[in-house]
């Protein structure tokens, strides 16, 4: 089973999430399931699964944090989501669920400073709370958090720097791990790189690695660095993907049953005004770049976004800007079939709204660069057609236009977007 939630932007840019999902019938209408007041942006940050219960991580802008979540049996009714208050405002959040009674939630304030807080009781409460990182000066800002557990009790995180200097564009990424479930916070490594949407990930073999999108216009536009002692020293970052830029969303990256670790990133360049690649680690070095998205020269693809389920098929969604619909296809991979195994996470750049508040002579605080997320159930079989030969992806099937799973009318905020990732 696929479950998706997704925000969407009216003209007067009063935005919702809509959740849907699919099943062996396709896919379901989609619920409004949180709705933002009057000038409000709501966006989540993260769905994530665990036993019987679907979390969904989001924000609303002017308020906080919240945490909500409903029986993955019965998610598609109003009635059975309730939410409780994380924290007060942030711009950027993520969030770890271990198990049903204790989370885990990265955040970064309206002050730029990043926060980690952890809940034994199932999100009712959040009494442990503490700073990671706070900017130096007030010249400098950060936004774009993601975090990751390697599954031994360590968490690795990263986020975006921004510069006043760069007119409040990125200048670089940072990196931190904690190996007390996040009481502290040690080996920061800063990378002075212009990076922007940074993700981590950790291989079969205990490498971290990082991928990031430099800044528009940049002729190296797709980076990659990595850690073979857990996080204590990097290698220099590495020009990847060549012939790609610009900022279209956060690279993903999955590890199949064999041990594989895939991703998936958007770019232009190529030949192509904005599409959808995929490539694979061999160990030492990323494989050639595959084409995922329709090979249209015109179109724009960007926010791609990339989930495992049954140890080897691939699920990719990402957004046609000219069409604001959200594509999906799939494909199986050499790794064995397994039944039953743990649910992975992807999520969905959309478009950011153009009403962008800000504080005092600091950078802008809007509204979010990433407005969806996808969970994929154990039940892939429903959703993927496991006939095809391993390696060739589906056919894109347009979600918005099928089942009016997103829809945007706000063209300002789609402008605002390519304005902000193309000065």
């Amino acid at each position: 089973m696929l479950h998706v939630a997704v925000t969407r932007t009216d003209a007067s840019q009063r935005s919702d999430i809509l959740y849907a999902k699919k099943d062996l019938g396709g896919w379901h209408d989609p619920v409004d399931i949180v709705a933002a007041l009057p000038g409000q942006s709501v966006w989540p940050e993260r769905l994530a699964a665990h036993g019987t219960t679907l979390y969904m991580l989001w924000i609303a802008s002017g308020d906080g944090v919240y945490l909500s979540k409903a029986p993955l049996a019965s998610t598609d009714a109003v009635t059975t989501w309730d939410r409780a208050w994380v924290t007060s405002e942030a711009i950027s959040a993520d969030l770890i669920v271990h198990d049903g009674d204790h989370l885990a939630v990265a955040y970064i304030d309206r002050s730029y400073r990043l926060w980690w807080l952890f809940s034994s009781d199932g999100g009712a409460s959040w009494p442990e709370e503490t700073l990671i990182w706070s900017p130096p000066s007030i010249s400098k800002a950060s936004r774009n958090v993601r975090i990751v557990s390697d599954g031994q009790g360590t968490y690795h995180i990263v986020w975006t720097e921004t510069d006043a200097a760069l007119d409040w564009n990125p200048s670089g990424i940072w990196y931190a791990r904690s190996l007390d479930q996040g009481q502290t916070w040690q080996d920061y490594c800063y990378i002075p790189e212009q990076g922007s949407y940074v993700n981590v990930a950790v291989d079969a073999d205990a490498v971290i690695h990082l991928l990031w999108n430099r800044n528009v216009g940049t002729v190296d536009g797709r980076y990659h660095a990595m850690s073979l002692d857990g996080g204590q020293t990097w290698t220099e970052p590495s020009w990847i993907m060549k012939g790609l830029s610009g900022r279209t969303g956060y690279p993903r990256m999955v590890l199949d049953r064999a041990g594989v670790l895939h991703q998936l990133t958007a770019g232009q360049g190529l030949g192509r005004r904005g599409a959808i690649y995929h490539s694979t680690w061999s160990g030492e070095a990323w494989g050639p770049s595959e084409l995922v998205s329709p090979d249209e020269k015109e179109l724009g693809y960007e926010g791609p976004a990339l989930a495992l389920t049954n140890g080897n098929i691939l699920h990719a969604v990402w957004l046609d800007w000219s069409s604001a619909d959200l594509m999906y296809s799939s494909r199986r991979t050499a790794a064995p079939y397994v039944e039953g195994l743990p649910l992975s996470v992807l999520s969905i750049a959309t478009p950011t709204p153009s009403s962008r508040p800000s504080l005092g002579d600091g950078p802008a605080l809007a509204s979010p660069d990433v407005f969806g997320q996808i969970v994929t159930g154990v039940d892939s079989s429903e959703i993927a057609a496991v006939d095809r030969p391993p390696t060739i992806w589906s056919s894109p099937l347009a979600l918005g236009t099928a089942s009016a799973l997103m829809v945007v009318t706000g063209v300002l905020s789609l402008l605002s977007w390519t304005r902000r990732d193309t000065r």
